[in-house]
């Protein structure tokens, strides 16, 4: 399947990511390859490269993902604080491993985008 390209994610330091919820009692993301993504009113979520967020928007604040703990946010600047300067395609960023990936790319592509 080939993916549209087009929308940037804003990839995240996964030690700096899990120092800060540490700071702020939570537990560390489960997955290494995070990214902040953006939506074209501003909107962001972290999104693990297996295309995985939380669209349930909260004001200031993002979902981080966990495996085994329910939903738990962080203030987007601290979030921002973590990132690495590094700047891929959403295409690039969620893994290439079979058909369920490639919907959540499409997932996410088309939330970028509204």
């Amino acid at each position: 399947m080939s993916r549209e390209r087009g929308v940037e994610v804003e990839v995240l330091d996964y030690e700096k990511l899990a120092a800060a919820c540490h700071e702020y009692g939570l537990a560390a993301p489960s997955y290494s390859g995070n990214a902040i993504l953006r939506r074209r009113d501003g909107a962001a979520v972290v999104l693990s490269y297996e295309g995985v967020a939380n669209t349930e928007l909260r004001e200031g604040m993002v979902c981080v993902t966990t495996m085994f703990t329910e939903w738990q946010y962080l203030p987007l600047e601290v979030a921002e604080a973590c990132r690495t300067g590094e700047r891929v395609d959403l295409a690039d960023h969620i893994r290439t491993f079979g058909s369920r990936l490639d919907v959540n790319h499409w997932h996410w592509y088309q939330w970028a985008e509204a």
